[in-house]
Protein backbone atom coordinates (compact mmCIF):
# COMPACT_ATOMS: atom_id res chain seq x y z
CA UNK A 1 0.00 0.00 0.00
CA UNK A 2 3.00 2.31 -0.27
CA UNK A 3 2.29 5.92 0.81
CA UNK A 4 -0.57 4.91 3.02
CA UNK A 5 1.16 4.45 6.89
CA UNK A 6 -0.43 2.76 9.94
CA UNK A 7 -1.32 6.07 11.39
CA UNK A 8 -3.25 7.09 8.33
CA UNK A 9 -5.28 4.19 8.33
CA UNK A 10 -6.17 4.80 12.17
CA UNK A 11 -6.72 8.65 11.57
CA UNK A 12 -9.16 7.71 8.44
CA UNK A 13 -10.97 5.20 10.77
CA UNK A 14 -11.37 6.94 14.04
CA UNK A 15 -12.02 10.30 12.36
CA UNK A 16 -14.73 8.72 10.61
CA UNK A 17 -16.10 7.36 13.02
CA UNK A 18 -16.41 10.62 15.38
CA UNK A 19 -17.24 12.31 13.02
CA UNK A 20 -20.27 10.32 12.17
CA UNK A 21 -21.28 10.01 15.36
CA UNK A 22 -21.25 13.75 16.07
CA UNK A 23 -23.28 14.40 13.06
CA UNK A 24 -25.88 11.21 13.82
CA UNK A 25 -26.21 12.71 17.48
CA UNK A 26 -27.18 16.31 15.64
CA UNK A 27 -29.90 14.26 13.35
CA UNK A 28 -31.07 12.90 16.43
CA UNK A 29 -31.47 16.15 18.05
CA UNK A 30 -33.18 17.74 15.17
CA UNK A 31 -35.98 14.64 14.06
CA UNK A 32 -36.69 14.59 17.48
CA UNK A 33 -37.38 18.69 17.09
CA UNK A 34 -39.11 18.37 14.22
CA UNK A 35 -40.97 15.96 14.68
CA UNK A 36 -39.54 13.57 12.26
CA UNK A 37 -40.86 10.16 13.85
CA UNK A 38 -41.59 6.82 12.36
CA UNK A 39 -44.99 5.65 14.46
CA UNK A 40 -45.48 1.64 14.88
CA UNK A 41 -47.94 0.03 12.31
CA UNK A 42 -48.93 -2.85 10.84
CA UNK A 43 -45.87 -2.88 8.30
CA UNK A 44 -43.31 -1.89 10.72
CA UNK A 45 -41.42 -3.87 13.26
CA UNK A 46 -40.97 -1.38 15.96
CA UNK A 47 -43.22 -0.63 19.23
CA UNK A 48 -42.78 3.15 19.97
CA UNK A 49 -42.40 6.25 18.22
CA UNK A 50 -38.33 6.52 17.06
CA UNK A 51 -36.87 9.89 14.99
CA UNK A 52 -35.95 8.63 11.38
CA UNK A 53 -33.12 10.46 9.07
CA UNK A 54 -30.11 9.76 11.26
CA UNK A 55 -28.04 8.62 8.39
CA UNK A 56 -27.69 12.03 7.39
CA UNK A 57 -24.89 11.77 9.46
CA UNK A 58 -23.01 8.59 7.45
CA UNK A 59 -23.65 10.66 4.64
CA UNK A 60 -21.96 14.30 5.51
CA UNK A 61 -19.28 12.77 7.41
CA UNK A 62 -18.12 10.67 4.06
CA UNK A 63 -18.66 13.36 2.02
CA UNK A 64 -16.33 15.66 4.36
CA UNK A 65 -13.96 12.47 4.51
CA UNK A 66 -14.04 11.97 0.58
CA UNK A 67 -12.90 15.73 -0.30
CA UNK A 68 -9.76 14.87 2.03
CA UNK A 69 -8.95 12.01 0.64
CA UNK A 70 -9.19 13.79 -2.74
CA UNK A 71 -7.42 17.21 -1.82
CA UNK A 72 -4.32 14.18 -0.56
CA UNK A 73 -4.65 12.87 -4.18
CA UNK A 74 -5.33 9.72 -2.42
CA UNK A 75 -8.39 9.17 -4.45
CA UNK A 76 -8.53 10.05 -7.91
CA UNK A 77 -10.73 13.63 -8.51
CA UNK A 78 -12.47 11.96 -11.40
CA UNK A 79 -13.93 9.20 -8.79
CA UNK A 80 -14.51 11.36 -6.01
CA UNK A 81 -16.38 14.08 -8.08
CA UNK A 82 -18.95 11.24 -9.32
CA UNK A 83 -19.45 10.12 -5.42
CA UNK A 84 -20.13 13.21 -4.37
CA UNK A 85 -22.46 14.54 -6.74
CA UNK A 86 -24.80 11.21 -7.13
CA UNK A 87 -23.93 10.72 -2.93
CA UNK A 88 -25.84 14.23 -2.78
CA UNK A 89 -28.61 13.60 -5.44
CA UNK A 90 -29.73 10.23 -3.56
CA UNK A 91 -29.44 11.29 -0.22
CA UNK A 92 -31.08 14.54 -0.85
CA UNK A 93 -33.86 12.85 -2.43
CA UNK A 94 -34.10 10.62 0.26
CA UNK A 95 -33.99 13.50 3.09
CA UNK A 96 -36.76 15.31 1.36
CA UNK A 97 -38.70 11.99 1.22
CA UNK A 98 -37.87 11.31 5.04
CA UNK A 99 -39.52 15.44 5.68
CA UNK A 100 -42.49 14.85 2.73
CA UNK A 101 -43.08 11.84 1.03
CA UNK A 102 -42.03 11.67 -2.79
CA UNK A 103 -43.60 10.66 -5.67
CA UNK A 104 -42.17 7.25 -6.89
CA UNK A 105 -41.60 8.54 -10.11
CA UNK A 106 -39.41 11.67 -8.75
CA UNK A 107 -37.66 9.37 -6.83
CA UNK A 108 -36.51 7.07 -9.71
CA UNK A 109 -35.26 9.62 -11.93
CA UNK A 110 -33.42 11.08 -9.27
CA UNK A 111 -31.75 7.77 -8.82
CA UNK A 112 -31.05 7.35 -12.59
CA UNK A 113 -29.33 10.25 -12.94
CA UNK A 114 -26.92 10.05 -9.94
CA UNK A 115 -26.51 6.46 -11.19
CA UNK A 116 -25.37 8.06 -14.61
CA UNK A 117 -23.16 10.40 -13.23
CA UNK A 118 -21.41 7.79 -11.11
CA UNK A 119 -21.22 5.30 -13.51
CA UNK A 120 -19.52 7.82 -16.00
CA UNK A 121 -17.14 9.02 -13.50
CA UNK A 122 -15.85 5.29 -12.53
CA UNK A 123 -15.60 4.35 -16.09
CA UNK A 124 -14.13 7.44 -17.21
CA UNK A 125 -11.16 7.25 -14.44
CA UNK A 126 -10.82 3.22 -15.49
CA UNK A 127 -7.19 2.34 -17.85
CA UNK A 128 -9.04 -0.56 -18.67
CA UNK A 129 -11.46 0.99 -21.35
CA UNK A 130 -15.04 0.22 -21.50
CA UNK A 131 -18.48 -0.48 -23.35
CA UNK A 132 -21.95 0.50 -23.63
CA UNK A 133 -22.77 -3.08 -22.02
CA UNK A 134 -20.42 -2.57 -19.13
CA UNK A 135 -21.99 1.22 -18.78
CA UNK A 136 -26.13 -0.07 -18.96
CA UNK A 137 -24.61 -2.39 -16.28
CA UNK A 138 -23.23 0.15 -14.33
CA UNK A 139 -26.59 2.01 -14.07
CA UNK A 140 -28.39 -0.60 -13.75
CA UNK A 141 -27.10 -2.42 -10.82
CA UNK A 142 -27.11 1.19 -8.58
CA UNK A 143 -30.85 1.81 -9.23
CA UNK A 144 -31.14 -1.79 -8.08
CA UNK A 145 -28.78 -1.54 -5.27
CA UNK A 146 -29.98 2.09 -4.05
CA UNK A 147 -33.70 0.32 -3.63
CA UNK A 148 -32.88 -3.01 -2.64
CA UNK A 149 -30.96 -1.80 0.40
CA UNK A 150 -34.32 0.57 1.07
CA UNK A 151 -36.24 -2.72 1.35
CA UNK A 152 -33.73 -4.05 3.42
CA UNK A 153 -33.78 -1.58 6.09
CA UNK A 154 -36.38 -2.29 8.64
CA UNK A 155 -34.31 -4.48 11.28
CA UNK A 156 -32.28 -2.49 13.75
CA UNK A 157 -28.34 -3.07 12.77
CA UNK A 158 -28.62 -5.10 10.08
CA UNK A 159 -28.27 -2.80 6.85
CA UNK A 160 -25.22 -1.12 9.29
CA UNK A 161 -24.15 -3.85 10.23
CA UNK A 162 -24.22 -5.81 6.49
CA UNK A 163 -22.54 -2.80 5.18
CA UNK A 164 -19.81 -2.51 7.39
CA UNK A 165 -18.81 -6.41 6.03
CA UNK A 166 -19.40 -6.16 2.90
CA UNK A 167 -17.26 -3.23 2.87
CA UNK A 168 -14.51 -4.46 4.95
CA UNK A 169 -14.26 -7.24 2.64
CA UNK A 170 -13.92 -5.48 -0.19
CA UNK A 171 -11.42 -3.36 1.78
CA UNK A 172 -9.33 -6.82 2.42
CA UNK A 173 -9.59 -7.57 -1.40
CA UNK A 174 -8.56 -4.39 -2.78
CA UNK A 175 -5.32 -4.45 -0.72
CA UNK A 176 -4.40 -7.62 -2.46
CA UNK A 177 -5.41 -6.03 -5.69
CA UNK A 178 -3.01 -3.14 -4.84
CA UNK A 179 -5.99 -0.89 -5.01
CA UNK A 180 -5.32 2.01 -2.37
CA UNK A 181 -7.80 4.37 -3.58
CA UNK A 182 -10.68 1.67 -2.94
CA UNK A 183 -9.58 0.25 -0.25
CA UNK A 184 -9.93 3.93 1.31
CA UNK A 185 -13.19 4.27 0.14
CA UNK A 186 -14.30 0.76 1.82
CA UNK A 187 -12.65 1.64 5.18
CA UNK A 188 -14.00 5.03 4.87
CA UNK A 189 -17.52 3.75 4.58
CA UNK A 190 -16.88 1.49 7.56
CA UNK A 191 -15.78 4.01 9.42
CA UNK A 192 -18.92 6.44 8.91
CA UNK A 193 -21.06 3.19 9.31
CA UNK A 194 -19.55 2.36 12.58
CA UNK A 195 -20.35 5.87 14.17
CA UNK A 196 -24.16 5.71 13.15
CA UNK A 197 -24.36 1.92 14.43
CA UNK A 198 -24.67 2.59 18.62
CA UNK A 199 -27.81 4.70 17.94
CA UNK A 200 -29.59 1.90 16.09
CA UNK A 201 -28.45 -1.05 17.61
CA UNK A 202 -29.20 -3.42 19.97
CA UNK A 203 -32.49 -0.97 20.74
CA UNK A 204 -32.71 2.01 17.91
CA UNK A 205 -32.77 5.58 19.27
CA UNK A 206 -33.23 6.80 15.57
CA UNK A 207 -33.43 4.91 11.78
CA UNK A 208 -31.37 5.40 9.27
CA UNK A 209 -34.44 6.58 7.26
CA UNK A 210 -34.36 7.00 3.25
CA UNK A 211 -32.13 9.21 3.20
CA UNK A 212 -29.35 6.75 5.12
CA UNK A 213 -30.42 3.12 3.33
CA UNK A 214 -30.31 4.50 -0.24
CA UNK A 215 -27.19 6.17 0.34
CA UNK A 216 -25.36 2.76 2.09
CA UNK A 217 -27.35 0.88 -0.74
CA UNK A 218 -25.40 3.24 -3.39
CA UNK A 219 -21.98 3.55 -2.00
CA UNK A 220 -21.65 -0.31 -1.71
CA UNK A 221 -22.54 -0.92 -5.03
CA UNK A 222 -20.41 1.89 -6.34
CA UNK A 223 -17.58 0.37 -4.35
CA UNK A 224 -18.15 -2.88 -6.14
CA UNK A 225 -18.47 -1.12 -9.36
CA UNK A 226 -15.57 0.39 -9.22
CA UNK A 227 -13.69 -2.96 -8.02
CA UNK A 228 -15.30 -4.57 -11.38
CA UNK A 229 -14.24 -1.79 -13.92
CA UNK A 230 -10.14 -1.41 -12.20
CA UNK A 231 -10.01 -5.74 -12.33
CA UNK A 232 -9.49 -5.67 -8.48
CA UNK A 233 -12.67 -8.35 -8.00
CA UNK A 234 -14.20 -10.54 -10.18
CA UNK A 235 -17.64 -9.55 -10.81
CA UNK A 236 -19.45 -13.52 -9.33
CA UNK A 237 -17.40 -12.79 -6.10
CA UNK A 238 -18.88 -9.40 -5.87
CA UNK A 239 -22.36 -10.50 -6.70
CA UNK A 240 -21.61 -13.35 -4.03
CA UNK A 241 -20.36 -10.75 -1.38
CA UNK A 242 -23.09 -8.99 -1.31
CA UNK A 243 -25.79 -11.81 -1.02
CA UNK A 244 -27.57 -11.21 2.22
CA UNK A 245 -29.13 -8.62 1.06
CA UNK A 246 -30.19 -9.33 -2.73
CA UNK A 247 -30.70 -12.72 -2.02
CA UNK A 248 -33.60 -11.52 0.43
CA UNK A 249 -34.71 -8.47 -1.76
CA UNK A 250 -34.74 -10.18 -4.86
CA UNK A 251 -36.41 -13.65 -3.89
CA UNK A 252 -39.29 -11.70 -1.83
CA UNK A 253 -39.95 -9.60 -5.00
CA UNK A 254 -40.04 -12.42 -7.36
CA UNK A 255 -42.33 -14.22 -5.23
CA UNK A 256 -45.00 -11.48 -4.80
CA UNK A 257 -44.21 -10.99 -9.01
CA UNK A 258 -45.47 -14.77 -9.20
CA UNK A 259 -48.02 -14.77 -6.50
CA UNK A 260 -50.02 -11.61 -8.12
CA UNK A 261 -49.12 -9.05 -5.15
CA UNK A 262 -48.70 -5.90 -5.69
CA UNK A 263 -44.87 -5.53 -5.24
CA UNK A 264 -44.81 -1.95 -5.19
CA UNK A 265 -46.44 -1.31 -2.21
CA UNK A 266 -44.59 -1.63 1.55
CA UNK A 267 -45.06 -5.08 3.03
CA UNK A 268 -43.47 -7.33 5.30
CA UNK A 269 -42.82 -10.33 3.36
CA UNK A 270 -39.04 -10.55 3.75
CA UNK A 271 -37.19 -13.15 5.63
CA UNK A 272 -36.11 -10.61 8.14
CA UNK A 273 -39.60 -9.25 9.05
CA UNK A 274 -41.31 -12.91 8.83
CA UNK A 275 -38.15 -13.40 11.52
CA UNK A 276 -39.04 -10.89 13.28
CA UNK A 277 -42.85 -11.78 13.33
CA UNK A 278 -42.29 -15.10 15.10
CA UNK A 279 -40.22 -13.76 17.92
CA UNK A 280 -36.83 -13.17 17.00
CA UNK A 281 -35.12 -10.28 18.74
CA UNK A 282 -33.45 -8.01 16.06
CA UNK A 283 -30.14 -8.57 17.39
CA UNK A 284 -30.93 -12.83 16.93
CA UNK A 285 -31.66 -11.96 12.91
CA UNK A 286 -28.60 -8.66 12.49
CA UNK A 287 -25.63 -11.76 13.92
CA UNK A 288 -28.03 -14.39 11.14
CA UNK A 289 -27.24 -12.05 8.03
CA UNK A 290 -23.69 -11.58 9.60
CA UNK A 291 -23.06 -14.76 10.27
CA UNK A 292 -24.37 -15.92 6.75
CA UNK A 293 -21.93 -13.82 5.02
CA UNK A 294 -18.42 -14.22 7.40
CA UNK A 295 -19.24 -18.43 8.05
CA UNK A 296 -20.52 -19.04 4.37
CA UNK A 297 -19.96 -16.36 1.86
CA UNK A 298 -16.23 -16.00 2.97
CA UNK A 299 -14.91 -19.16 2.77
CA UNK A 300 -16.26 -19.63 -0.62
CA UNK A 301 -14.55 -16.39 -1.50
CA UNK A 302 -11.54 -17.37 -0.73
CA UNK A 303 -11.93 -20.83 -1.92
CA UNK A 304 -12.60 -18.85 -5.30
CA UNK A 305 -9.16 -16.59 -4.58
CA UNK A 306 -7.24 -19.99 -4.61
CA UNK A 307 -8.16 -20.75 -7.90
CA UNK A 308 -12.06 -21.88 -7.62
CA UNK A 309 -14.02 -20.47 -10.21
CA UNK A 310 -16.38 -17.72 -9.40
CA UNK A 311 -19.11 -18.61 -11.57
CA UNK A 312 -19.14 -21.66 -9.13
CA UNK A 313 -18.77 -19.53 -6.24
CA UNK A 314 -21.70 -17.47 -7.24
CA UNK A 315 -23.49 -20.63 -7.63
CA UNK A 316 -22.85 -22.48 -4.59
CA UNK A 317 -23.75 -18.63 -2.69
CA UNK A 318 -27.27 -18.82 -4.96
CA UNK A 319 -28.02 -22.82 -4.03
CA UNK A 320 -26.88 -22.15 -0.08
CA UNK A 321 -29.22 -18.90 -0.04
CA UNK A 322 -32.41 -21.12 -1.11
CA UNK A 323 -31.61 -23.97 1.57
CA UNK A 324 -31.08 -21.57 4.36
CA UNK A 325 -34.21 -19.41 4.14
CA UNK A 326 -35.64 -23.12 3.65
CA UNK A 327 -33.90 -24.17 6.91
CA UNK A 328 -35.19 -21.00 8.48
CA UNK A 329 -38.79 -21.55 7.64
CA UNK A 330 -38.77 -24.52 8.88
CA UNK A 331 -36.75 -24.18 12.44
CA UNK A 332 -39.12 -21.07 13.16
CA UNK A 333 -42.57 -22.79 12.18
CA UNK A 334 -41.33 -25.39 14.51
CA UNK A 335 -39.99 -22.91 17.22
CA UNK A 336 -44.07 -21.62 17.13
CA UNK A 337 -45.42 -24.66 16.97
CA UNK A 338 -43.97 -26.23 20.10
CA UNK A 339 -44.52 -22.52 22.20
CA UNK A 340 -48.34 -21.70 20.91
CA UNK A 341 -49.46 -25.11 19.29
CA UNK A 342 -53.12 -23.68 19.66
CA UNK A 343 -52.58 -20.79 17.83
CA UNK A 344 -50.67 -22.00 15.73
CA UNK A 345 -53.36 -24.99 14.65
CA UNK A 346 -56.14 -21.82 14.48
CA UNK A 347 -53.96 -19.71 11.51
CA UNK A 348 -53.52 -22.64 9.56
CA UNK A 349 -57.18 -23.11 9.24
CA UNK A 350 -57.75 -19.58 8.74
CA UNK A 351 -57.84 -18.02 4.98
CA UNK A 352 -54.52 -16.48 3.92
CA UNK A 353 -54.31 -12.57 4.20
CA UNK A 354 -52.75 -10.30 1.36
CA UNK A 355 -49.76 -9.07 2.29
CA UNK A 356 -50.32 -5.96 0.82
Amino acid sequence: MGAITLSMWLTLLIGGFGLSALLVLAALRYSRARGLVDSPGARRSHASDTPRAGGIGIVIAYLCVLTMLAWLGLVPALIAWGLTVALILVAGIGYLDDHQPQKVGRRLLVHAFAAVVLTASLLGASQEGWSWLTALIGVATLMVAINFSNFMDGSNGMLCIQTMAIAALLMLLAIMAGNVALALLAALLVATTSGFLPFNFPQAQIFLGDVGSGALGMLLAALGLHAFVAGSVNGWLLLALCSALWLDAGLTLLLRMLTDRRWTTPHRSHLYQWLLRRGWSHAQVAFLYLAWTLLFVLPIILLSTAGWLPELAALAIVLGGGVAAWLAGRLTLRRQARRHPSQLSMHANRPPRSLT
